[in-house]
């Protein structure tokens, strides 16, 4: 992005006149490349959804790599100094490198200080010479992937896609200024490690939703493939889900298309051996999946509640009831009680996701359901509890973005194609069409018919009931 973001209440050029920059050591300040380092601290959350999410209520740090930050301002270091020194910025002062800890290795965080870090964001122009820089940068950290997904990222350009910009910035104002009056309309996250639900901050979902919301309508629409797990994420994937509803395409509405139950779904690709060994062949999980899982996979793979599991994530056996309907209601026997199927939906990222060492209710009631799928699914977690995820979104990065999307660009050029993770948006005239797409192909690499839901992107699906009494 050719703009910095920073805090609406922080002027940089009064600041610079204020704290002389050459009495903090640095001889040849550039203004454009001190925006850039305080840019980093909004623009890296916004750039993630997962890493925004986690941004709770009490303010946590946003990691910055020093080496990201190297391929853009080499004194990048004197620019943190200076700006802690000068009290603009904090760092967590924790840092855990690789060669000591690996697989959980950690880079400093940093937070812009109380004063700045509760407002709104403004942008701030570089110049030709350092836009340039941004650019090339940019270019060339994602120089492979643009030529090999451009099916994809031409959508990312001056393709036709539109957002109402004033729409969508009055309702991120109005629902932060209700959250920060009334906690209780604050959204939560499920912690997988601990169970619990923990409030999101209100701050920073209205910042990141904000600067992506910016890119959008100047068609600044930067993206990033993800190193490990190989997902495309743009400042759709990024944007909230509710947000998408002001978004049209010249001007015809869309929809989008999802796996529904998708990780559970996909999952099932690990209990029949053929299906791994033609996924294998592009992704390797061979390798990615300790050795006695292929293994368990040929012993466990007849049995009774593996095919149990087959027909409720998959549309086999024709009914309306998926996983996480099925743990909705089961959850009632046990004393659990999910009050709906989005709450039972998130208590099952506790089975795929949480440490084998962690116990709950939910991974309980799971255990009983499918004692096999469980064994699975903690063989594979024994090595890190990571593990299972990784795995997982690398199938689906697999088949939604080099398989699926490939296939319909193939087949429909003018089709428009955005890519939620495991969800496809598209026009409404190309819904059957994507849709069959999608069927068929998950069809062949899973195993398995999937079921697929259509959510309808329309400004009337916003509910602004709640938040009506905090109208300015």
């Amino acid at each position: 992005m050719t703009k910095a973001i920073l805090p609406s209440t922080f002027d940089l050029q009064k600041h610079i006149n204020t704290y002389n920059p050459e009495e903090y050591g640095i001889k040849k300040f550039d203004i454009d490349h001190a925006a850039f380092i305080l840019s980093q601290v909004f623009e890296i959350p916004a750039k993630n959804k997962l890493i925004s999410d986690q941004i709770s209520i009490k303010n946590d740090y946003t990691l910055v790599s020093s080496k990201i930050l190297q391929g853009y301002v080499h004194s990048y270091k004197r620019y943190i100094v200076y700006f802690i020194q000068t009290n603009v910025i904090e760092c967590d002062n924790l840092y855990k490198p690789s060669s000591i800890y690996p697989g959980a290795e950690k880079c400093y965080g940093y937070r812009f200080v109380k004063e700045y870090n509760d407002n709104d964001v403004i942008t701030f122009n570089y110049n030709k010479k350092f836009s340039t820089v941004v650019k090339k940068q940019e270019y060339k950290r994602n120089l492979s992937s643009f030529k090999e997904y451009n099916y994809l990222t031409k959508w990312l350009k001056d393709s036709g896609l539109e957002i109402d910009i004033s729409k969508a910035l009055e309702y991120i104002e109005v629902k932060k200024n209700a959250q920060l009056i009334n906690p209780d309309l604050l959204d939560t996250k499920r912690n997988n490690l601990s169970g619990r639900d923990e409030k999101k901050n209100p701050i920073e979902q209205f910042r990141s939703a904000k600067i992506n919301l910016i890119k959008i309508s100047s068609n600044n629409l930067d993206y990033v493939i993800d190193d490990t797990v190989k997902r495309m994420h743009t400042p759709y994937t990024n944007l909230n889900s509710e947000l998408r509803n002001y978004i049209t395409f010249k001007g015809e509405r869309l929809c989008s298309i999802d796996i529904v139950n998708s990780q559970p779904y996909i999952s099932t690709v690990l209990f029949n051996i053929n299906n791994i060994s033609k996924i294998n062949k592009k992704l390797t999980l061979t390798n990615q999946l300790p050795p006695l899982v292929l293994e368990k996979t040929i012993e466990l793979s007849n049995n009774e509640d593996v095919r149990a599991f087959g027909d409720i994530v998959s549309s086999i056996n024709g009914s309306n009831q998926d996983l996480y309907t099925l743990m909705l209601t089961k959850s009632k026997d046990i004393g659990i009680g999910y009050l709906s199927r989005s709450e039972a939906k998130e208590a099952m990222f506790e089975v795929l996701f949480s440490s084998n060492r962690y116990v709950s209710d939910t991974k309980k009631l799971f255990g009983q359901l499918f004692p096999s799928v469980d064994e699975i699914y903690r063989l594979i977690k024994n090595e890190h509890k990571s593990k299972l995820a990784c795995v997982l979104q690398n199938i689906e990065s697999y088949m939604v973005i080099q398989n699926i999307t490939k296939s319909a660009a193939k087949a429909y050029p003018t089709m428009p194609l955005i890519t939620i993770h495991d969800s496809i948006a598209t026009t409404l005239s190309y819904e059957c069409k994507l849709k069959n797409i999608m069927y068929d192909k998950l069809t062949d690499l899973v195993g398995l018919p999937p079921k697929l839901k259509t959510d309808y992107w329309s400004p009337e699906n916003i509910d602004w009931q709640m938040y009506d009494a905090y109208k300015a």
